[in-house]
């Protein structure tokens, strides 16, 4: 998800980098206040990705209809709204009149019409606790007790009765409906939000929404590119054409309607179902625990958390789904040759991304129909352009070339026919397509969905090229990103970072990290960049470990995941080549200070090896007790080092404390301006790594330094072998007033070049070397005996969040190609933030301490 274009020279205060990752964002005891903020996020976000289009051409591609099967003859049923004198501010009167016209007339035949915007559903489906106003549901998903039930209905509707505060679109600017203004932002965001719980809910690939705003109405359709919305009617008028609309839905497949077509609903009565119960109940498990063992078998069984994990996924008010993977993708020299796939069982996600346009990553631990094992699945809608690799190839290529500490790729495969449609809607509008490859989704059946591309298909991948020019980033003339529908299932089923329990674990666990990133920056054939370091993407699986004196034990240990993000490494930095994304990519609360300052993206090794220091920093300051610091201080720290950003040459960057922490190589918490410790071996490599760091930015501040020097004194020997320099002569009389005047040496124009132990230094963080053994040092080293407890007081609160607004006057297309830097960095949606988890027992202790398994 892309962060937005300021066009202002208005300086920006100080705020909080994300309101994804904000934590008073990210919780339902903080209350209304947060959805409200919450929205306004997501209504930034969504700025210039909507799409206006005529509500025909719109009803004749997603509804064509049936020739054979016309709208019966009938008259205005929304007569008794015309007859309604007092509208603007009578919501009510409004809902119930239109209630009882389209439920009287079966406006929608197959489907019935709930009102829903009384009661909320339940903190298990959303922690918002949102009400729609009504929604259209298939018989048997309808509720009956008032309540929104989120993961049954087909087509929401809200309702406004302010025909133009309460419109979330602006047709006055048809290139740009997004209004600014505050009423419209504010629904704009509300109807973004129930787009956003639907399709993290259930298994869609579109969601329709119907607004009514007083006797206005407007169709939506949200994908995770954007949004096309129709022009407004006035369907008491115009009721010919909303009532055939509405008609033509009732005629169309749920394929149609933006159901994936892979997933198959389970319910209470079907065998999956009871298949489910029994896995999550099956008390046939492993302890996960660490401990000492008396050989490298295991017991057959899960683990017991991954059985719990899955036990959590069977929430109520969640739906749960049998879905496809596939397994293979056929040759496309024979596309007669069959499509394998693979079936699971799937509930709640254990985790889901936030936002709405963007990947939408959901992960899943599911449960294979076929060997009845838990898997980590993954879904998630990819960048879908050319030279972007798919996840599960990576890690294919990642087990073959026997990397560690990576996930083992089981199965993965695009979803056949489910790409985003949005962008096909821009380029209609703006005359870059001649509607040759419009959408066919309308014609497709719920039995002629595919899981691969035929290669007959007219889908098209789009070009990016790579940004290695100095003029700005080079992107397509369409602002939104094409994405497709891909589904990853990896073997290991892992524990998020938050869950280790002592020190040393914690560190081991990023060694083992760091270890696979080396490993795969190294391969032979073609060494990859991971790109996205960060809290969410460092596991921890339990594994048989062989200790120097030959003793096994169980130990958790570390796993770098979601390599989706990964790009081919060049090791000769001279090659390094721009990013070919047109922003930033990765998770910003663990982005170097390098990449979150303005100038070209040049991801490298130094940037990543820092990132890895600021997840083992913030989980040692968050979990750890500090010896010369309160919880309440270390909890303020956190909330300014990693999520407070500055703002400057037009776009978003580090903020100040993180910048001069990792620039003056001290980490100070609190106003004692005293360098925090833990009095454990984590001090002595918090120094080693932060001389390295601030090594590092002095070598570099001298580069270019000396850089610029050189294009000054390029550009000046220019202009005067050109004659274009003129150098004004001094006046006498100020030769006179500074007569007699004792003179003084004034500073060199040329910067301070840095010492050879700076030079030496920074060289550490170029490479893995110096990294791996100062977390071995520290590993090798006496640990007190500590356990992982939360520092943060409860009932602490962060700052409430702020973010800036963007000017009325911002450009047409947010990403065009622009001649300085000009956008934000991607917010992460889709990796897992820092956030407050629930208190856990602590029961591992470091092995060695304790008796034996009597296991085998």
């Amino acid at each position: 998800m892309s962060g937005p274009v300021i066009d202002s020279d208005t300086p920006l205060s100080k705020g909080r980098a994300s309101g994804y990752q904000a934590r008073s964002l990210g919780t339902a005891e903080e209350g209304r206040a947060n959805l409200d903020q919450y929205r306004a996020q997501l209504a930034h976000d969504m700025a210039h990705t909507a799409v206006l289009a005529e509500l025909k051409q719109f009803r004749d591609t997603y509804f064509p209809g049936d020739p054979n099967n016309p709208r019966p003859v009938m008259k205005n049923p929304f007569k008794r709204l015309k007859k309604l004198k007092k509208l603007k501010g009578n919501e009510a009167a409004i809902r119930t009149a239109f209630t009882e016209a389209v439920t009287a007339n079966n406006l929608i035949p197959g489907l019935v019409f709930r009102d829903c915007g009384n009661r909320p559903a339940g903190l298990h489906t959303d922690a918002y606790r949102q009400k729609v106003d009504a929604a259209w549901y298939y018989p048997r998903d309808a509720p009956e007790d008032g309540k929104p039930e989120w993961g049954g209905q087909v087509i929401p509707v809200e309702f406004k009765a302010d025909e133009t505060g309460g419109d979330p679109y602006d047709e006055e600017d048809e290139d740009n409906i997004c209004a600014d203004a505050d009423t419209r932002k504010k629904a704009r965001g509300q109807m973004t939000t129930y787009s956003e719980v639907l399709h993290g809910v259930q298994q869609r690939t579109a969601v329709f929404m119907l607004i009514i705003i007083s006797r206005r109405a407007r169709f939506t359709r949200w994908d995770r590119s954007g949004t096309v919305v129709t022009k407004a009617i006035n369907y008491v008028s115009q009721w010919g054409l909303f009532c055939d609309t509405l008609w033509r839905i009732g005629q169309c497949s749920q394929t149609q309607l933006g159901f994936d077509p892979t997933a198959t609903r389970v319910y209470d009565d079907d065998a999956d179902y009871a298949t489910m119960f029994n896995a999550a109940y099956n008390r046939n498990t492993v302890d996960h625990m660490e401990r000492p063992l008396n050989s490298a078998v295991l017991p057959s069984g899960e683990f017991e958390y991954v059985r719990q994990m899955f036990e959590d996924t069977l929430a109520p008010g969640w739906p749960r789904y049998r879905v496809k993977v596939p397994v293979e993708v056929p040759d496309e020299s024979k596309p007669e040759s069959e499509k394998k796939y693979r079936d699971f069982l799937i509930g709640k996600p254990a985790f889901r991304a936030k936002g709405m346009v963007g990947r939408g990553t959901r992960g899943y631990v599911a449960l294979d129909c076929e060997t009845k094992k838990f898997r980590w699945l993954k879904d998630a809608w990819r960048s879908d352009y050319e030279l972007v690799e798919r996840e599960g190839e990576i890690l294919a290529a990642l087990n073959k070339a026997d990397v560690p500490n990576v996930p083992t790729m089981f199965c993965h495969g695009d979803i056949g026919g489910q790409k985003t449609e949005t962008p096909d809607w821009w380029e209609l509008r703006n005359g870059l397509s001649d509607g040759s490859e419009a959408s066919t989704v309308s014609g497709v059946s719920d039995s002629e969905h595919t899981l691969v591309d035929p290669s007959s298909s007219k889908g098209k991948k789009r070009q990016r090229e790579d940004d290695d020019k100095e003029s700005g980033v080079e992107v397509d003339s369409c602002p939104l990103r094409l994405h497709q529908h891909y589904r990853l299932v990896v073997e290991e089923v892992a524990m998020p970072l938050d869950r280790f329990e002592y020190p040393q674990q914690l560190v081991q666990v990023v060694f083992d990290c760091v270890l696979a990133h080396e490993k795969a920056a190294n391969m032979p054939e073609r060494p990859l960049l991971h790109r996205d370091i960060s809290s969410g993407n460092i596991l921890m699986y339990p594994r048989v470990s062989k200790d120097v004196d030959g003793e096994f034990s169980l130990t958790w240990r570390g796993i770098l995941a979601d390599w989706e993000l990964s790009k081919p490494f060049q090791k000769d930095e001279s090659q390094i080549r721009t990013s070919r994304q047109p922003v930033r990519t990765g998770t910003w609360q663990y982005l170097s200070v390098a990449l979150l300052s303005p100038g070209p993206i040049r991801v490298g090794i130094a940037d990543e090896v820092e990132s890895f220091f600021h997840v083992l920093l913030y989980y040692a300051l968050r979990y750890i007790k500090t010896a010369n610091c309160g919880g309440l201080s270390v909890a303020n720290f956190l909330d300014r080092y990693f999520d407070l950003y500055s703002f400057e040459n037009n776009m978003y960057t580090c903020g100040d404390t993180k910048r001069m922490a990792i620039k003056q190589g001290e980490i100070c918490v609190g106003s004692t301006n005293i360098p925090i410790r833990f009095e454990n071996p984590l001090d002595n490599l918090f120094d080693q790594m932060l001389s390295w760091f601030k090594a590092r930015y002095i070598v570099q501040a001298y580069e270019d330094q000396t850089e610029a020097a050189k294009k000054q004194q390029s550009a000046l020997s220019a202009r005067t072998a050109t004659g274009s320099s003129k150098k004004k002569k001094p006046l006498a009389e100020m030769f006179s007033a500074l007569a007699g005047r004792p003179t003084i040496q004034l500073l060199p124009k040329t910067a301070k070049p840095p010492s050879e132990e700076e030079r030496t230094s920074a060289q550490n963080v170029k490479s893995h070397h110096g990294t791996l053994l100062a977390l071995a040092a520290a590993l090798c080293d006496d640990w007190p005996e500590q356990k992982a407890e939360d520092q943060i007081p409860s009932g602490w609160k962060p700052m409430a969040a702020h973010f800036p607004e963007e000017p009325s006057a911002a450009v047409e297309n947010r990403r065009k190609c622009l001649k300085t830097p000009a956008s934000a960095p991607v917010f992460p949606v889709a990796s897992r933030p820092p956030k407050t988890p629930k208190k856990r027992k602590v029961r591992s202790v470091p092995v060695g301490v304790g008796r034996k398994d009597e296991s085998p």
